[in-house]
């Protein structure tokens, strides 16, 4: 394999987009594929070349993936937010770097591991759009301190959805807070004139 990683490593400066998208997509699955070629192919500015090892390579590791996600535009980030599994270290960056479709696509991952940070700030993100505050408020992993700020900016249309659609275990959670949320309100108007 090391051989044919330095050979094909040679050849791969030579090749013209369409033959190099090709063999992006057909070593992405493979577990043992060279990796000389395949940190070469993800580092590509032409996403149709980089995204397919980008999204699901298993010879990518955290640091590839982390140099990747400091470096490169806003497309690289989503291909590698689309990965079946992240950890935080990663999510830390593309939650940093990343727009409003990158944020989605990593909220809406299960597999995703989150840093107490990366988490903080996606819920910040998610003040100014109700698609990310659905998408996080269904996550399991989202601490309690965290879901009742969600709540707390979240509009009374996405609270509602978020009721509807959240699994049972998880709908206990968030109208125990909803319920503080109104207490909270009501605590907070100023007594009645007489």
């Amino acid at each position: 394999i090391d051989v044919f990683d330095e050979v094909l490593g040679h050849l791969v400066k030579r090749m013209e987009a369409r033959a190099l998208k090709e063999l992006s997509e057909r070593l992405a699955p493979i577990e043992n594929a060279p990796i000389g070629v395949v940190r070469t192919l993800a580092r590509d500015d032409e996403i149709a070349v980089a995204g397919p090892v980008l999204s699901s390579s298993p010879r990518l590791s955290n640091a590839d993936l982390v140099d990747i996600a400091s470096t490169k535009g806003q497309a690289h980030l989503l291909a590698i937010s689309g990965r079946k599994a992240l950890d935080s270290v990663v999510t830390d960056v593309l939650v940093r770097r990343g727009d409003l479709q990158v944020h989605r696509k990593l909220a809406s991952s299960r597999d995703a591991c989150f840093s107490d940070e990366g988490l903080t700030l996606l819920v910040r993100h998610a003040e100014a759009d109700d698609m990310l505050t659905e998408k996080l408020g269904l996550r399991l992993d989202l601490p309690l301190h965290l879901l009742r700020r969600l709540l707390e900016k979240a509009s009374e249309i996405v609270r509602d959805r978020l009721m509807r659609i959240a699994p049972n275990a998880h709908r206990d959670e968030i109208q125990q807070i909803l319920t503080g949320i109104g207490n909270a309100v009501v605590d907070d108007l100023p007594p009645p004139p007489d």
